[in-house]
This record gives C-alpha cells, sequence and structure tokens, in this order.
C-alpha cells in the first residue's frame, strides 16, 4: 500500500466514525497511554508498539502527577493490609507528589 492509498482508507475511516481531524500518530499515542492507565508494563506497550528502544516508547507514555500518586498511595494501601502496625504517612506522600491543578 502506498502513503496516499493509507492516507485515503484513514481519511475515510475517520470520516465514517465521526471523529473529525484525529491522525494515526494520536491514535498511537491514545492506544499507549490508555495500556499504561490501564496498568500494561511498559515493557507490553513497547512491544506492542515494534519499538526497538524503551526511549521511544517513553515519547508516547506521558505518566501524569496524579497517575504517580495514585500507584503510590496503592502501594502504601497495599502494605498497610501486608504489614502488622504499618501506617503510610499520607500527607508526606501528598507533599511528594503533590496534584497540581491542570495536572491529568
Amino acid at each position: 500500500m502506498t502513503y496516499a492509498q493509507v492516507r485515503g482508507v484513514w481519511t475515510a475511516a475517520r470520516e465514517r466514525a465521526g471523529v473529525g481531524r484525529v491522525t494515526i500518530h494520536q491514535l498511537r499515542h491514545t492506544f499507549a497511554t490508555t495500556l499504561l492507565r490501564g496498568g500494561a508494563s511498559i515493557l507490553t506497550v513497547q512491544r506492542l508498539l515494534g519499538h526497538v528502544h524503551l526511549e521511544s516508547t517513553l515519547r508516547y507514555a506521558q505518566v501524569s502527577n496524579s497517575l504517580v500518586f495514585d500507584d503510590v498511595a496503592a502501594v502504601a494501601r497495599r502494605l498497610k493490609e501486608g504489614v502488622q502496625g504499618y501506617r503510610p504517612d499520607v500527607e508526606l506522600l501528598a507533599a511528594a507528589w503533590p496534584r497540581r491543578a491542570g495536572a491529568r
């Protein structure tokens, strides 16, 4: 398939779906980010995208401070359940990973 043919197929698919001017690159970015937010490992995403170098995958996978905070809080909850007497310092966690206005 030529580039022009791929572009024509993509344009027709977008129009049928009613999604406007979405690029294939945006679709790949969304795919990678959705996988990571769903719990997939960065190595799995790397393989699915066909990247040889992990650095290429990391460009697609933007992780926000709020996601990092949520992951740290989840680990703290697991530790609390598994270690008798463990009490995570939630204020310390919040200070380390603040949720900024507008952060995803």
